[in-house]
């Protein structure tokens, strides 16, 4: 019986030179953040834009992707400690409670919330990989909004994908 290694199951190889993934089969991935919007804030003809600028990317781009969604659990350290030197430093008791209050909610939805996140992943040729990054660029351009996301968030991104019942 012949043991598989993890280098057997992880297609990743190297990071490619614009900070995307060479995989096994010389393939390039790339992975955008997808911008979330309120639909429901959103008048009609916005909506349609954005659905025509989707299609019209969907069209042009011959490119294998994929669209995924990750949770990722919710921070609040940064406005917590905020709020707690509020508190500490606050002059006026009668402030003391609103402070108090936001500060439980904050922790509560550190707690109990997570933020849901879109990732577009692109899979290219070595060759092809500059057509690509023409094409997802127009995109960014469009109303559909795709960013760029740092190495170490693409990692996790990664990790987490390979690794689905771990927390991030």
């Amino acid at each position: 019986m012949k043991y598989l290694k993890t280098n057997d199951l992880i297609p990743i190889i190297d990071y490619h030179l614009d900070l995307a993934f060479l995989l096994k089969d010389d393939t390039i991935m790339d992975i955008y953040h997808i911008q979330t919007f309120d639909l429901n804030g959103l008048s009609s003809d916005e909506i349609s834009s954005k659905i025509t600028s989707f299609i019209l990317f969907l069209r042009g781009y011959h490119f294998d992707i994929k669209i995924v969604s990750m949770n990722f659990p919710t921070v609040t350290l940064p406005q917590q400690e905020y709020l707690r030197g509020r508190i500490k430093r606050c002059q006026n008791p009668e402030h003391i409670p609103y402070l108090t209050d936001k500060l439980f909610d904050l922790e509560y939805l550190e707690k109990h919330n997570t933020d849901t996140e879109f990732y577009l992943i692109t899979y290219t040729k070595r060759k092809e990989n500059t057509s690509s990054k023409e094409l997802i660029y127009s995109l960014k351009n469009s109303h559909f909004n795709l960013s760029e996301i740092p190495l170490e968030k693409k990692e996790k991104i990664i990790f987490k994908l390979m690794n689905q019942n771990s927390a991030v």
